[in-house]
């Protein structure tokens, strides 16, 4: 989709939701949640949404068009990226949940294929289908998002926050981002919790893939972020206040 503004063609993109081919848990519970929460987001880390609107039983979405695609189809193409790349994305991504979790709202759906690249290689998070406002810290219960991201909280079927559960999966894009992989594989939600509990994911950082050499404070970053215990696991503005981020003097 385009339009001219301002002599410039300007590109859109455009999400379909069908009522009545969707799930009715989606349509009655997780779409309502999130056309409002897109209709009064606003953050330059954020996919922009131009309009929400319905017609008949479509609901459509017009959006900020990302020039190179989704993370997940930028790192199949190009591979691992460098590590100051790696920093300025998660710098970008922190300011993004800071934003959120400061309104109180959960994306709970953070992986690669929700982190889109723009031309000029900024990341923007996108996609709320499961975000929700989070009114107590632990509120949530719903399973959300793909079980490769899914902090270890969220596998044990508990009220968790959805907010620190967010945190674990950025830590799982930055490991994906420096290793080219994912942390723990992709196996079913039962069969996930178990290898979760049993990985120690500071092994994990140590056995370095093939050309991969991050530096020891992004190890340091991505263990906080995946630490285990959610009390001690860092925060959106700890991540951003974080050593590694602040390396880099822009």
């Amino acid at each position: 989709m385009e339009d001219k503004y301002m002599g410039k063609t300007r590109r859109f993109a455009c999400k379909v939701v069908d009522t009545t081919k969707a799930k009715r848990e989606y349509v009655k519970k997780f779409l309502p949640r999130e056309m409002e929460i897109v209709s009064r987001i606003k953050h330059p880390n954020i996919i922009h949404v131009q309009s929400a609107f319905i017609r008949g039983t479509k609901y459509f979405t017009i959006m900020r068009y990302a020039e190179r695609g989704d993370l997940l189809i930028y790192l199949r193409h190009r591979g691992r990226v460098p590590e100051g790349r790696c920093r300025l994305w998660a710098f970008q991504l922190g300011l993004a949940l800071e934003y959120l979790h400061r309104q109180g709202i959960a994306h709970r759906d953070i992986k690669c294929e929700n982190v889109l690249v723009t031309e000029k290689r900024n990341a923007k998070l996108g996609d709320f289908g499961f975000a929700r406002k989070v009114d107590r810290p632990d509120v949530s219960l719903t399973f959300c998002g793909s079980v490769a991201y899914t902090a270890p909280e969220v596998l044990t079927g508990r009220p968790y926050n959805g907010r620190v559960s967010d945190m674990w999966s950025l830590g799982v894009i930055l490991f994906v981002i420096t290793y080219n992989r994912l942390p723990f594989g992709l196996e079913s939600a039962k069969k996930m919790a178990a290898v979760i509990r049993d990985t120690s994911v500071r092994h994990l950082l140590e056995s370095n893939a093939p050309g991969a050499q991050p530096s020891a404070d992004l190890k340091e970053t991505i263990l906080r972020l995946m630490e285990k215990d959610t009390i001690a696991r860092w925060t959106a503005t700890r991540l951003v206040e974080s050593k590694w981020i602040r390396t880099d003097p822009r």
